[in-house]
């Protein structure tokens, strides 16, 4: 009695045991939807019912071997993710042009030929935009922050605000040039002039932002990604009448792209045991 007692509880450990692998398994196994599931609860004030933030291609489904994060989803980027065994790319910009992600309606060689390439090699793409600027501080701005070393010069009141020692305009240029390996940058306003106080609109902020951040006591430079140049540019220049201000345009991908690295460092210990990467996308001009 003992031993047939003895032989059942030999089995029962068996089946418990091989019971708590397959459960280990499930556990360790992610899916597209437990991923941005992450940005929704930990960035609440993120409204995911109203967002371009949806999932381009693949399903919510679908089983993440790897992860990229971009700041846009090139066919180039698209490559070296497979490369890096991710079936998951996390980008900040649209895949398919416009800002909706909507696909076109007539026969578009290039868009086929990009939709094409994604759905045969089994790629989900994810847009990360609205959420990562609601992060706490923006995402954006923040990655923008470490990858300038500009964190000690931030102002307690406003995260865009910076207070440097005394500068010139041409040395701030040489310097996000330096740090950022921008090729060119445009500038508005005499580079000889005197900056301590600069504020940084990351991307392609609106023109009414921008004016704020003009008007924000003491500033003497905007950085920016975009501008319209009828606006912002014209704004600045006519300022050497009143109190000349100075204007630094990084160009969109320039201004934003270390945010997207610091998304891959920030979701990497929150997907324990899936590799994470950041692939840069580039600047995507060439200057002759």
């Amino acid at each position: 009695m003992n031993s047939c007692r003895a032989c059942f509880d030999v089995e029962a450990a068996r089946r418990e045991y091989e019971c708590n692998a397959d459960n280990k398994e499930k556990l360790m196994s992610l899916l597209v939807s437990d991923v941005i599931e992450i940005f929704r609860k930990e960035i609440p004030q993120w409204d995911s019912g109203h967002t371009v933030d949806t999932l381009k291609t693949g399903s919510e489904s679908d089983e993440v071997k790897g992860i990229v994060s971009t700041m846009v989803a090139t066919r180039d980027v698209l490559a070296e993710a497979l490369q890096l065994g991710a079936n998951l790319v996390i980008t900040h910009e649209p895949t398919f042009y416009g800002h909706e992600d909507y696909l076109f309606t007539d026969d578009d060689p290039v868009q086929a030929a990009k939709l094409k390439f994604i759905n045969d090699n089994g790629l989900a793409v994810w847009r990360c935009h609205d959420a990562w600027h609601h992060l706490e501080p923006d995402g954006i701005l923040a990655g923008m922050v470490d990858a300038l070393g500009w964190g000690r010069f931030q102002s307690g009141d406003d995260a865009a605000i910076f207070d440097f020692p005394q500068m010139t305009l041409a040395d701030l240029a040489a310097e996000v040039k330096s740090k950022l390996d921008v090729g060119m940058l445009r500038c508005v306003g005499n580079p000889a002039m005197v900056v301590r106080r600069a504020a940084f609109s990351v991307g392609c902020n609106s023109w009414e932002n921008q004016r704020r951040l003009l008007r924000v006591p003491g500033v003497d430079v905007l950085l920016c990604g975009e501008q319209r140049e009828w606006e912002t540019c014209e704004y600045v220049r006519d300022s050497a009448s009143v109190r000349p201000q100075g204007l630094i345009v990084l160009g969109h991908v320039n201004s934003e792209e270390a945010g997207m690295k610091y998304l891959a460092d920030w979701l990497r210990p929150r997907v324990s045991g899936i590799p994470v990467h950041y692939v840069q996308a580039g600047d995507p001009f060439c200057y002759l």
